[in-house]
């Protein structure tokens, strides 16, 4: 029989054991959430330089598309460009990486914006040149620091910002895209974009006898027939609209099948149909890390696919004005969809904003998502004649590109009416506008989506 004292110590050196245990644990999980916290806040400086080079990008070739160069000026704080947000990685990770060349490329570029945005008159032959460099350089590091960077900040990603598995790979080969010849160019300057205000548009009133609720079921089936036989309808929401008022949203779900749903939003104020969707029970449940799929349908057959709907539908004269975008779609975590702005036309002049916003499924061509915004345009549209003609247009702007002739815009919001002009610069697009009635060139926005073809 074991002494009473053997006894004691074992138990003295198994409670020690547990206790160290507990206690390296505790230190292990507190190390790992530091970790986490640490990486998350990198991978949040990681994309705040990816996205403000993305902004020089845009701002290089909107002056380069013909937009006054004060669009170089920043409107940030130091701490928020591009150049701050790298230094960031130098100091934070466990190994020393050090990227010279894209750090003083980065600030630089900034310093130069600022003092070219400070000129005056037209851009000197020095200057553009140095502006298309640059574009073309950012444009390239772009694709690099937006494409290869992890969508989502989770508890791996943030480990892995930390211990430096993901972000010295991307900047190195970020770091690749530099000439030396081009970096012995860049000349020391400063800068960021003004912000872009419609300050002088009204928005319209809804105007329309209120239907009430049942009266909205019967609305939303007759703009989604289906067998009632094989679907059951169903309130699904109800509230104030943020923008015309009262609405409600009803659901129609297939008996047959489980995990998704349609639901479609009805205007109380003149009965108008906001929006159709189809809706999976599971949206939201995962975190979407990785894009999605490779579409199965090309692009002209999304776009084909909207267009026969609205068809069907009785809305005519509408037409997209840019490619359609393709990305996650808004009813699954899993699947890819293409959005299809369409415009509306009047003549051969179009709302310069999207009447109808539609998603088509990447895989099966299916319309999964129908957003109406033509309630909003309902009121009578009188636009003005144009005092000048295109080609006078035209001629009011000294351009470093030749343009193409982009689409003739009217706002019913302003009643300002413009020609527009398309710049392509590398593989970006910018739309310049210039007023039909003053001849004043008023803006020029980066084009996400390529031009569509227009009648």
């Amino acid at each position: 029989m074991p002494s009473l004292q053997k006894v004691t110590w074992t138990r003295i050196v198994i409670v020690l054991l547990l206790l160290t245990s507990v206690i390296a644990y505790r230190q292990h999980k507190e190390i790992t959430q530091l970790r986490i916290q640490v990486g998350g806040e990198m991978q949040s400086s990681f994309n705040l330089m990816a996205i403000g080079i993305r902004n020089m990008r845009i701002n290089a070739g909107s002056v380069l598309a013909g937009d006054e160069r004060e669009k170089l000026r920043f409107r940030i704080s130091p701490r928020e460009t591009a150049s701050y947000s790298l230094t960031h990685f130098q100091r934070r990770g466990r190994k020393n990486y050090f990227f010279i060349n894209f750090e003083y490329f980065l600030y630089s570029v900034e310093n130069s914006f600022h003092n070219i945005s400070r000129g005056e008159g037209n851009l000197t032959t020095e200057e553009i040149a140095y502006l298309e460099m640059v574009h073309e350089t950012l444009l390239a590091i772009e694709e690099i620091a937006l494409n290869d960077s992890p969508r989502v900040s989770d508890s791996k990603t943030g480990i892995d910002f930390y211990l430096g598995k993901v972000w010295p790979d991307i900047l190195a080969r970020a770091e690749t895209v530099l000439a030396e010849e081009d970096l012995l160019q860049i000349i020391n300057r400063y800068s960021f974009p003004p912000p872009e205000y419609h300050t002088d548009e009204v928005m319209p009133k809804i105007t329309g006898s209120e239907i009430t609720r049942d009266e909205a079921l019967e609305r939303a089936k007759e703009f989604f027939p289906v067998d009632e036989n094989e679907y059951d309808w169903a309130l699904n929401g109800e509230g104030l609209s943020s923008e015309w008022g009262k609405d409600w949203s009803f659901a129609a779900t297939p008996r047959s099948e489980e995990g998704y749903y349609w639901e479609v939003s009805v205007l109380a104020i003149g009965g108008h149909i906001l929006s159709l969707a189809k809706m999976t029970n599971d949206f939201g449940s995962t975190i979407q890390t990785d894009p999605p799929p490779e579409p199965v349908i090309s692009a002209e057959e999304a776009v084909a696919n909207a267009m026969a709907f609205i068809e069907k539908q009785g809305i005519n004269d509408m037409s997209p004005l840019y490619a359609p975008q393709y990305g996650s779609a808004t009813f699954s975590d899993t699947e890819g969809a293409y959005r299809v702005e369409l415009f509306q036309k009047v003549g051969n002049i179009y709302l310069d904003t999207p009447a109808v916003n539609i998603e088509v499924a990447g895989s099966t061509g299916e319309l999964v998502r129908f957003e109406n915004y033509l309630y909003s345009l309902q009121q009578e549209i009188n636009i003005p004649e144009p005092v000048l003609t295109r080609a006078e247009a035209r001629d009011t702007t000294e351009w470093l590109r030749t343009p193409l002739e982009g689409p003739v815009l009217y706002n019913p919001h302003n009643n300002k009416l413009f020609y527009t002009f398309i710049i392509q610069e590398g593989e970006a697009f910018y739309q310049t506008y210039i007023n039909a009635l003053t001849g004043k060139k008023e803006q020029v926005i980066h084009l996400y989506n390529r031009p569509w073809q227009v009648d």
